[in-house]
């Protein structure tokens, strides 16, 4: 009789409840790390787009409202983001009779650049513009 009323008694052991709470610590360990990639994906995604986005719009101001000299130059969107440009002619400016064209084409090159853990990180933009002589 002592043994049934025993056995009504019975719970989970001490070893089974530690295997339990280190399963469920593993567990939550895994979707911690999932979560915390996830939200460095997202970061680093806005930071690609941000950067693409400053570099678009200082390439469509380039000889609009900007001079588009030949050479390198470099300057900083704010404090975070830094561009380079980079300016040159484009192949040869010769016609088939060896004569220079009326239009010039540029090579322009634009990299944009910014400091992230853990290595800096750049996009480059390039794209040919008309010029006239």
């Amino acid at each position: 009789m002592r043994t049934d009323r025993h056995q009504a008694q019975a719970g989970f052991t001490l070893l089974e409840v530690i295997v339990a709470f280190v399963i469920l610590a593993l567990a939550f360990g895994a979707a911690f790390r999932i979560f915390s990639l996830g939200f460095l994906g997202t970061r680093l995604s806005q930071d690609y787009t941000a950067a693409v986005l400053a570099g678009q719009s200082k390439l469509a101001a380039l000889g609009a409202s900007e001079p588009l000299p030949e050479g390198v130059s470099s300057g900083r969107f704010d404090e975070r983001f830094a561009w380079r440009l980079s300016v040159k002619p484009y192949g040869d400016q010769a016609d088939a009779s060896g004569t220079p064209t009326v239009a010039r084409l540029l090579d322009v090159r634009l990299v944009v650049s910014w400091n992230d853990r853990p290595a800096p990180r750049s996009v480059t933009l390039a794209t040919l513009r008309l010029v006239g002589q």
